[in-house]
């Protein structure tokens, strides 16, 4: 069981604890120093046709759009292969995944990046709890399955 405790005063007080936290109660540089897991809420920085929403990890937007507008602009130059339109950039994998329950019409595009496992995802799509896509492996199904949690 995770547990996190706040300094207040003179005194430790519990402020939460559970299988899961969430990283919103600590900041994000106790998180890393840590190395502890918590639970993300989906940080969205761009809305209308090309949304980008940060959906794991701790990245800021300025990251999470130029990632984005690399990929975007790498698939509009016919640099992402295969119908799952792979794509690498340094430490960053990028795209289409299968998401479980919806046609793959419907799935937004994904990066994640290597380093430490942030995700985005570029496009509209329904928010709901969905698996945490990992593998930019063609051979791979990424979102299939069980979250990785």
């Amino acid at each position: 069981m995770l547990m996190l405790f706040e300094f207040t005063g003179d005194t430790w007080a519990l402020k939460q604890s559970g299988t899961f936290l969430s990283c919103a109660e600590a900041p994000a540089e106790a998180w890393r120093e840590w190395a502890m897991p918590c639970d993300f809420d989906d940080v969205e920085c761009r809305g209308g046709d090309s949304r980008v929403t940060v959906i794991e990890g701790f990245l800021d937007c300025a990251d999470a759009l130029d990632i984005a507008d690399r990929y975007l602009a790498g698939v509009d130059a016919g640099e992402a292969q295969g119908q799952g339109l792979f794509w690498n950039s340094g430490e960053w994998q990028c795209f289409w995944p299968y998401l479980e329950g919806r046609p793959h019409s419907e799935s937004p595009l994904s990066c994640v990046r290597s380093s430490d496992e942030s995700q985005i995802y570029i496009g509209d799509f329904q928010v709901h709890r969905r698996p945490r896509c990992t593998s930019s492996e063609p051979s791979a199904s990424p979102c299939s399955g069980a979250d990785r949690g």
